[in-house]
């Protein structure tokens, strides 16, 4: 929480994309194609989408059309035998990037690898008509994950009727209003639950794939401040990450939060601007051109659901605290203006001035390392204000500690007047120590 103190005058200083067979983490997104998947990218995949399922074809002896794709995603193999070699065949280890899809025909499922170039295809028959959709679902997870069935724990299975054709998983193609009783199957793997959807003996099975890689969400929204986030919103839940790392942590959304969501998506059309709150990419389905007031509010939403979870995650160990040690923005009372500081957690520095000059190439001295490194372990992380009377600025300060202790107020006016030197020595020109 954010706390307001006055400063003396002396102190100077967030496996699977395929149409109706689409596959979703729990809750489901609501595209097909994968974030940002090009024109090119999109051929690729119909391509090899489109050679998996005639290999299937001859193979069976079946028709195209009694062939239905389960699920298609992107896979690097690390060898020319793509991870299914055939007996005595030599492998040869290198980098392939392809494809892993899923076919089922008649009761059986078929678990295809293929090369980019579709030159390259190898197939499997995974799963038959005995297994319950329980346990193809969790083949399925392993196969996507590439993890032992052991590390997958059922959560819950609940008897459902589904409204359409497609078991209720938002698609791009035509779902066509019937009921089909199923099963509604929720996998928990790797910190994420992962949500399927199948009829009544498993032969129609949809669903479980990573937020990331899935389909476009309902909106994402990306900041740099302090350093790169995103977060990616689908109906009930956000999933966030500092663009380093290539896991989301996914939270779910409140009740409240939820509707407000449903709100914004059925009311504005898609967009894509960047915000004073930060860049927004929004899928809405609505028909109303959302308005600058508009997107503004949109990101405000976005970015202070941002600020709770970090909040809350901050009381423990805040997931920015791996990357950034404190950042400082001082904001001027006379005309607005702010000057910006950020020091990463290996004491690289990064600042920006009211004029919007930036220096980027310095580094803490090494008693000044010792300090923050102090403090770091010492504290958790939090947000203070401080407002400096005699040159009528306000500093905002967010420190990321790695401890378990609050700040005290003096050790957070110590911190300010750490920052403001530390600015000092960015800007050396402009820095003005009335008090020296």
């Amino acid at each position: 929480m954010k706390k307001l103190f006055s400063l003396p005058i002396f102190f100077v200083f967030v496996l699977f994309f395929s149409a109706c067979s689409q596959a979703i983490q729990t809750p489901q997104p609501d595209r097909k194609t994968p974030m940002y998947e090009s024109i090119a990218d999109y051929e690729t995949r119909q391509m090899v989408e489109a050679a998996g399922l005639q290999r299937i074809s001859r193979l069976t002896g079946s028709q195209p059309e009694d062939i239905t794709l389960l699920s298609s995603q992107k896979t690097e193999w690390d060898n020319t035998c793509l991870n299914l070699p055939n007996e005595g065949e030599p492998c040869t280890t290198e980098p392939v990037k392809g494809f892993t899809l899923f076919y089922q025909n008649f009761g059986h499922i078929y678990e295809v690898h293929s090369d980019k170039a579709a030159q390259n295809i190898r197939v499997t028959q995974t799963m038959t008509e005995f297994l319950s959709p329980t346990d193809l679902a969790i083949k399925m997870l392993t196969a996507q994950l590439q993890i032992p069935t052991d590390q997958i724990l059922m959560q819950t299975v609940e008897e459902v009727v589904w409204r359409d054709s497609c078991l209720e998983i938002r698609s791009d193609q035509v779902c066509v209003p019937v009921d089909i009783p199923g099963f509604r199957i929720v996998l928990e793997a790797k910190g994420s639950r992962f949500e399927f959807h199948s009829n009544l003996d498993g032969s129609l099975i949809l669903g479980g794939n990573n937020l990331e890689t899935s389909s476009n969400p309902l909106f994402t929204w990306q900041t740099n401040d302090p350093i790169c986030q995103l977060a990616v919103f689908t109906e009930n839940s956000m999933g966030f990450r500092v663009c380093n790392d290539s896991e989301y942590v996914i939270t779910p959304l409140s009740a409240e939060q939820a509707d407000q969501l449903l709100t914004f998506i059925t009311t504005y059309a898609p967009f894509s601007v960047s915000t004073p709150q930060g860049e927004i990419t929004f899928n809405g389905l609505g028909s109303a051109a959302a308005l600058e007031v508009d997107q503004n509010m949109i990101g405000n939403w976005a970015k202070d659901l941002v600020a709770a979870y970090l909040e809350q995650s901050g009381q423990n160990e805040s997931p920015l605290s791996d990357y950034v040690s404190l950042s400082m923005q001082r904001t001027y009372a006379k005309d607005g203006a702010s000057s910006r500081l950020i020091i990463t957690n290996d004491y690289h520095l990064s600042g920006s001035n009211v004029e919007g000059v930036t220096v980027n190439d310095k580094t803490l001295a090494s008693e000044q390392v010792v300090k923050m490194s102090e403090w770091k372990n010492l504290y958790h992380t939090q947000s203070f204000l401080i407002w400096n009377p005699s040159e009528e600025w306000e500093a905002e300060i967010t420190f990321y500690g790695l401890g378990t202790a609050d700040i005290p107020e003096d050790v957070q006016q110590e911190i300010l007047i750490f920052a403001v030197g530390v600015y000092a020595f960015l800007f050396p020109d402009e820095f003005i120590c009335k008090n020296c």
